[in-house]
């Protein structure tokens, strides 16, 4: 990972942060921040954490639209790429959501 990023110069990292559905931060989030928080010292980026609420639901209905079959599209890999593309897409759109 280390090298793979300075191998991009990578200076940005954007976490997706499972906040509860009423918006508010968890235990999970807690966990989140702290391997993100590590994660970015170690590779001396600067870290962005995104509201991911809805975005697998989002990923899904998006993958539907492509007309793939249904057996492609609930693959769970499939659904997390697509989830996390959301993500990045929200925040490129506008960085200052990142909480």
């Amino acid at each position: 990972m280390l090298e793979t990023a300075r191998d991009y110069d990578v200076c940005q990292l954007v976490v997706g942060l499972p906040l509860s559905l009423d918006g508010e931060e968890n235990e999970w989030c807690t966990e989140v921040r702290l391997m993100g928080d590590k994660i970015g010292r170690k590779i001396g980026a600067d870290v962005a954490y995104v509201d991911e609420r809805m975005t697998s639901v989002q990923a899904e209905r998006a993958l539907h639209a492509t007309g793939l079959p249904r057996s492609k599209r609930r693959e769970k890999g499939r659904v997390d790429a697509a989830a996390a593309q959301l993500i990045l897409q929200a925040w490129l759109d506008n960085p200052s959501i990142a909480r």
